[in-house]
């Protein structure tokens, strides 16, 4: 796929991914956050594999699981920034949500394309990317599975 191609693929999936987050949104309102994350852990970790085997057969098939892979995320941006409010008294919540938020940004996130680099040019495996993102997903399930669901709850606004 050319540079120009990846980057109209990559605007077409960040779009979608932004239009389907007020959805993620309404539905953790109805069923709570956590449902909603532990789907979009559960669906990285069956659809994952499954879609980094398919990106290298066509420019439309990594565009189709690009998508996938985009709107599953989006599940997550979709409810996040929330969970994390719920998870911080007021008096830390600003410094705790940055902290946590950014710091995870940089190690797995900001990270990532040099690790999937390293990992096809190491093992020679286009879909070695697949075992980052089932690693992270593994600690996000974790991670997910001791938050307490808040659903029905305020958020308390004052100290």
């Amino acid at each position: 796929m050319s540079a120009s191609s990846a980057s109209w693929a990559t605007t077409m999936v960040i779009f979608v991914a932004a239009v389907s987050m007020p959805l993620w949104g309404a539905l953790s309102d109805r069923v709570g956050r956590k449902p909603v994350l532990l789907c979009g852990c559960g669906a990285n970790l069956v659809l994952g594999y499954p879609a980094f085997l398919i990106m290298g057969h066509s420019a439309v098939s990594a565009v189709a699981a690009q998508l996938v892979l985009g709107v599953v995320e989006a599940a997550y941006l979709a409810v996040i920034v929330t969970v994390y409010c719920e998870l911080f008294p007021l008096r830390v919540r600003l410094s705790g949500v940055n902290l946590g938020h950014n710091l995870a940004e940089m190690v797995a996130g900001g990270t990532a394309p040099y690790v999937a680099t390293w990992l096809i040019a190491k093992s020679g495996i286009a879909t070695a990317p697949y075992w980052w993102l089932l690693g992270t997903a593994l600690i996000y399930l974790f991670a997910v599975l001791t938050i307490k669901e808040t659903d029905g709850k305020p958020l308390p606004i004052s100290g």
